[in-house]
């Protein structure tokens, strides 16, 4: 597997009208540097304004494992989230099914698919907390509407009405998942310069957080 930190602004997959710019772009040139002769198999996706974890299989089995895991919840994300407010509980579980709104967005709706996330408050700053997310399913936009959902928009989310920021401030910190042989595999990925900065605008000072 090759796991890559993608940057906030940059979309995860090619589409019809877009090739370079790309992370899976940037991949497959890598793959090619490297002599790596497999495509690049785009098994999970990040939004495009969202930084963080990436994994890419480098052959058809590992795709087929990891896609699987995907789907039955054998792959662990953990996500950091700037949000407006201050939750009262340190930690919570949301349960709320989503479905379409419009084109663009999502919400909490009955009837709606089953999602469901798990909120840890990490530090709580000048009117701001910095929150883990494990999402336990798979949903587009699934952290972001939830937090929306109980008041605690992501700062720097226009789609779901976050604080104006210079990127959305929401990151994949890591996935962890068993190998084909077992053994444990993770990948951790740092937080940018951004993200820092806006934390300490708000008197949070992440980077010394494990």
């Amino acid at each position: 597997y090759l796991a890559v930190n993608k940057p906030a602004g940059l979309n995860s997959q090619r589409t019809s009208y877009q090739l370079k710019g790309t992370v899976e772009y940037a991949v497959g040139v890598y793959f090619k540097e490297k002599g790596i002769k497999e495509p690049v198999r785009v098994i999970h996706r990040l939004d495009k304004g969202t930084s963080g974890c990436m994994f890419f299989p480098k052959a058809a089995r590992a795709a087929t494992h990891i896609s699987y895991l995907l789907k039955t919840g054998g792959v662990e994300k953990i996500y950091w989230a700037l949000v407006s407010g201050l939750p009262e509980k340190d930690e919570w579980r949301e349960d709320a099914p989503m479905a379409n709104m419009n084109k663009f967005s999502y919400g909490v709706a009955v009837p709606g698919k089953e999602a469901c996330t798990v909120f840890r408050v990490i530090a709580r700053g000048a009117g701001v907390a910095l929150i883990e997310a494990r999402p336990l399913t798979g949903r587009t936009h699934q952290i972001r509407v939830h937090l929306t959902h109980v008041g605690f928009p992501v700062i720097g989310d226009a789609t779901y009405g976050g604080d104006h920021a210079p990127r959305m401030m929401l990151h994949c910190r890591s996935m962890g998942f068993k190998g084909r042989s077992g053994k444990p595999l993770a990948g951790v990925a740092p937080v940018d310069a951004d993200f820092i900065d806006v934390c300490k605008e708000y008197e949070i000072v992440v980077e010394n957080l494990p």
